[in-house]
Order: C-alpha cells, then structure tokens, then sequence
C-alpha cells in the first residue's frame, strides 16, 4: 500500500485559510450554516430501469397498425386485400456509464475539536450533488430527444408526423413572454399531433424564465387569472402551475451555456471531456475534464456524451417516456476508518446511464 497524502476537509478553515482551527470554538456559538438544498425534479418524470445483473438494459419501442373497413366476401388473411398491418418494432441498448463517486475526508483532529456533528452535512453533500447529476444528465438527455432527428421507429402518426423531436425558436433573440407563450401552445399542438399523451406532460424552464412568467403583465395574466384559468397560478406567491397543458417546474439545473468547450471539440470517440461534470455554481465550468473515462450513452454523438450548445435553450417539455434510465444502483454513501491518516474517508457513488427513447415526446424551446 503507498504512502500517499491526502487533503482532508478542514472544518475549522474558514473558506480554505490557512488557520485550520479559526472556526473552532470552546462552547457551540449558534447554528451552522449550510447550503440550501436544491430541489431535484427529475427522478419521477423519466423511465427508469434498475438491473441486478449485467451492464445494460434493453427498452423496447413498437409503432402502430391500420385499421380499413372490410368488404363483405374478402380474405383478411390475403395480404392483396390490405387489412393485415405489420407493426415494426424497435428497441434502444442503455448501458451503465460507470461509476461517479463522491468523496471526503473527515480528519480525526478536526471531528474531535468541532462543535457540530461533521459527518452528517458531509454525508448529505455527497449526495445532493450525485443527485444534481442525475438531474442534470437526465435534463440534457430529455434535450437530445427533442434534437433527434432520426425516427426509432418508421412510422406516421395521426396528425401525420414521424417519430422524431420537436426544436422551435420563439422567433426573437431576446426573451419574450408573448412569444414564448405563444410557442408553448405551438408545442403543444405538435405534441398531440405526434399522440404524445397529455397525462403527465411537464415543462422544465430556468427560475429567470418561470418568475418572468409570473411576472409578464397583461397576456401572461391569462394564464394565471381566475377567470381564465383558475386556480393555476397566484402573483403574490409567485407560482404558475400550468401552461398549455404542461405542469410547469422551475429547476436552476436547466443548461443554459454551451457546455462543450473549442478544445474538446476534436475529441473523438467515447472518451468525454466535456463540462457536464463540473458543479461548482451550478453551471458548467468550460475546459474542465474527466480523463480516462467513456460514456457509454451518447446521446449528442461526436463524443461529446451528455454535453452540447445550451446557449439559447429556453425550455424543454414533453412527456417522460422521451428518456430512459438504466441503473444498476441508487445513490450509496460508505465510509470506512483510516488509521494511518486518522480520519474517516467519506464516500458515495452512483451507476446509472441515460438515453433517448421516444424523441417525439421531446420539444426543445430556444431564442432565435
């Protein structure tokens, strides 16, 4: 076993100084501060698949069949007579990506000197931000259903559309309540013009898009006044539940950057350098990497895994039968003893891998 150094988390550094006991007091001296927990929405909306076994999952896809009225005296079994329907199938391979772990160490000195238990917020913070990828991926894989552009299944559907994602621009480059409210309805007809059920369509924007809605006067007000919608949205709360159909959920993990950046746009293959896997300030950190690692899904293709241009993206909405999810285990916290550097390692991980299922239950909503 090497002789390795480690840098454990210093509680009593305030911010990263170098007095590592600035913070630590003889008696507790009030409550400790910890960062606000963001409410991750993903988990429920998406088709998730856990396996026990192996590294992948397979979720079938299937189109339809016609229907024709039948002549007195024909054979439906004669295939001339065309009564008899083939219905094509599909299916879409999700494979676990690997394994993304969180961890820290609780140096032995520190825990003993502190006044507040020091392993429990280490603990949720591992978690919270396992958990703010899981949403984090499944949103941008929900946008790669909406980009794709290739149907899984050839197949028309009743208001004459194939199987593939819906992209739209509000028709401005500058934010537009009108207009983008506007768009929504023009989404939603599309939606149901591709059979994407209406049970269950939501509608994921950024916390700036979801309070200028609130906020957006007099022809947002249609949509949150009691005589025109009622009880869907009250001003003074700041909430708005609905909007053509959509449940409406505010989420600061929405991308809104171009998370690929110039020097990883040679890469090649599986392997990813892409921000997706940077948190701090949630929001992607360009140039930033993850070496020596595949992505097994790739929904964006050229390599770029779970990353893209989010630059314009205002929405994305749908259904979630759009993304699937493969995973072989929730998120797992561990923490083990480790005499020789006196502390505690602090760990959690997660395996799961994410894909596009069914594009048409995908729309992307963008600035010009």
């Amino acid at each position: 076993m090497g002789n390795w150094d480690i840098s454990p988390s210093r509680f009593g550094a305030s911010n990263g100084a170098s007095d590592k006991w600035s913070l630590f007091l003889k008696v507790f001296g009030g409550e400790v501060l910890s960062l606000f927990e963001q409410k991750t929405v993903m988990r429920p909306l998406i088709t998730i698949r856990s396996i026990a076994q192996g590294k992948s999952a397979t979720f079938p896809l299937y189109g339809s069949v016609a229907a024709k009225f039948h002549k007195p005296g024909e054979n439906i079994l004669e295939g001339a007579n065309g009564y008899l329907s083939e219905m094509k199938f599909a299916e879409r391979v999700l494979n676990i990506d690997g394994q993304l772990l969180s961890a820290s160490f609780v140096s032995d000195i520190d825990e003993l000197l502190n006044h507040w238990d020091a392993r429990r917020p280490v603990a949720e913070e591992i978690s919270r931000q396992l958990a703010y990828y899981f949403d984090k991926v499944a949103i941008n894989t929900m946008i790669a259903a909406a980009r794709t552009t290739s149907a899984p299944v050839t197949y028309t559907t009743s208001g004459g559309y194939s199987l593939v994602g819906t992209t739209t621009n509000i028709g401005s480059a500058t934010w537009s309540a009108t207009n983008f409210i506007n768009k929504c309805y023009d989404v939603a007809a599309t939606l149901d013009g591709k059979d994407v059920p209406e049970e269950g369509r939501f509608m994921l924007v950024s916390p700036t898009t979801y309070y200028s809605l609130v906020n957006s006067g007099s022809f947002g007000m249609y949509i949150q006044s009691r005589d025109y919608s009622m009880g869907n949205g009250n001003v003074a709360a700041g909430k708005i539940y609905q909007i053509a159909g959509f449940n409406l959920i505010k989420t600061p993990l929405l991308p809104n950057a171009n998370w690929i950046a110039d020097d990883d746009a040679a890469t090649s293959g599986s392997q990813i350098n892409s921000a997706y896997q940077v948190f701090a300030g949630g929001k992607a950190l360009l140039g930033d990497s993850m070496p020596n690692h595949s992505i097994k899904n790739d929904p964006f293709g050229a390599g770029n895994g779970y990353a893209a241009d989010f630059s314009k993206t205002l929405a994305v909405c749908g259904h979630g039968r759009s993304v699937g999810c493969v995973q072989k285990h929730d998120i797992v916290t561990e923490s083990e003893r480790k005499i020789e550097y006196q502390g505690t390692l602090m760990l959690g991980k997660l395996m799961t891998g994410f894909g596009v299922l069914r594009p048409e239950c995908a729309a992307e909503i963008t600035l010009q």
